[in-house]
């Protein structure tokens, strides 16, 4: 004998569904804060422990920003360098062409739009005297790298008025970044710079076939594995 569900039968179901659901994200029916429907339950634990424990929030929050204060640049010493290298540029030619900014201006958003589209000339003319390795220009290859670095530390920098980062807005939305690649290739054609790479000394077959018989003939006892591994 089979009996028909009701209106009432199913909205009991529906209650009885929803409890479940609160008891099993951890968080009491009274709470003024629902959880949405779309949070884990794992989600929703974590964070039913935080409201109901303040002290708990603040701990995991005083961690994680001693964390984030002694985090390590994972760059190379090379690239550190570079990257300062690049500030650096940008801080000579705003003394060069606007003496009265201070420097706790000179990556306000305001001085970056009026000045950055002198940046890739000024670094072509004033740092490329000489060029290297005894070329008499920099290479576009350098050109473009310091572009690049430019582009780096706009999106590092720049904030507005309220100090909120703006660079990667700029660079991206706001065009700098297609403008300078734009000036790249233009200065590149007037000043006839080098676009070629340097010539490099590669291993051949017979070379590689040396490295491992060597390799192979030093590990014949012991160290068969790692000699391999530093060919």
């Amino acid at each position: 004998m089979t009996t028909s569900k009701g209106p009432q039968d199913g909205l009991f179901r529906q209650q009885v569904l929803d409890r479940i659901h609160l008891a099993g994200a951890g968080i009491a029916s009274a709470s003024s804060s629902k959880p949405s429907a779309g949070i884990g339950r794992g989600v929703r634990h974590a964070l039913a422990r935080l409201q109901q424990d303040p002290s708990l929030a603040a701990k995991l929050k005083e961690a994680s920003q001693h964390f984030v204060d002694n985090v390590e640049s994972s760059a190379s010493p090379s690239s550190l360098r570079k990257r300062r290298a690049a500030e650096n540029y940008w801080e000579s030619l705003l003394a060069a062409f606007d003496a009265s900014i201070p420097p706790h201006r000179f990556w306000d958003e305001d001085v970056v739009l009026k000045y950055y589209k002198h940046m890739l000339y000024y670094i072509l003319i004033a740092f490329s005297e000489g060029g290297t390795k005894g070329r008499p220009k920099m290479k576009s290859r350098t050109l473009e790298e310091r572009c690049m670095l430019f582009c780096w530390a706009i999106a590092k920098n720049t904030r507005n008025k309220a100090g909120e980062a703006t660079g990667n807005r700029l660079l991206i939305s706001g065009g700098i970044m297609s403008e300078l690649k734009d000036q790249h290739i233009m200065l590149t054609k007037i000043h006839g710079l080098d676009r070629h790479l340097d010539k490099k000394l590669y291993y051949g077959m017979p070379e590689l076939k040396l490295l491992i018989e060597e390799a192979l003939k030093n590990t014949e006892k012991v160290g068969r594995a790692v000699g391999l591994q530093r060919i």
